[in-house]
């Protein structure tokens, strides 16, 4: 697949660019899928059903966003197409990390990078797995706090805020965490 036909070209290094405080949000954008002001007025909404406990409206709320999301996407055409609709999985990954939906969250990102992987797009796939890798990495120090609900929480973070949060962790646990994300310094 050609770089060139995404609505903006992915620069040379994505995963480089693309783990900044923005993260996933602006892999989103550059991917062609720019969240409206209808879309970000639902994401508020959604934030306060989630503070409210309201799970109907949680529901709806979401459905709307991927419908008008879908819309969104469909305005586009061939690659330009695919990139758009990897870029709404992720807004929705986003979203629902948001608001604590982790498991989904997590399974949005790795649905998201699956399809970059068919599309040809290895650097937007390794940057959505790259979190993943380092909440597989903590997975022997179980024991030591970092159980299978904290591990999905680093997972769904971008990179940078990944790495920071599992150092902080290990370093509370008394662990060297050096030298256990010393795999994840070369990214």
């Amino acid at each position: 697949m050609e770089q060139g036909n995404f609505p903006e070209q992915l620069p040379q290094s994505a995963e480089q660019e693309t783990q900044s405080q923005e993260g996933f949000e602006a892999l989103a954008g550059k991917l062609g899928f720019i969240e409206t002001a209808e879309l970000g007025q639902l994401r508020s909404a959604l934030i306060e059903a989630n503070e409210r406990g309201d799970e109907e409206a949680i529901r709806l709320l979401t459905e709307q966003y991927q419908t008008q999301g879908e819309a969104i996407v469909d305005q586009q055409q061939g690659s330009a197409y695919a990139a758009a609709q990897i870029g709404l999985i992720i807004a929705t990954a986003t979203l629902r990390r948001d608001i604590g939906k982790v498991d989904l969250a997590l399974e949005d990102l790795k649905n998201a990078a699956e399809y970059a992987e068919n599309m040809g797009m290895d650097e937007v796939a390794a940057e959505l797995l790259a979190s993943s890798e380092i909440a597989d990495a903590l997975a022997p120090f179980e024991d030591d706090g970092l159980d299978p609900e904290t591990r999905a929480e680093i997972a769904v973070l971008p990179f940078d805020e990944a790495f920071e949060t599992a150092y902080g962790y290990l370093m509370q646990a008394g662990l060297d965490a050096d030298e256990i994300l010393a795999p994840f310094t070369e990214q």
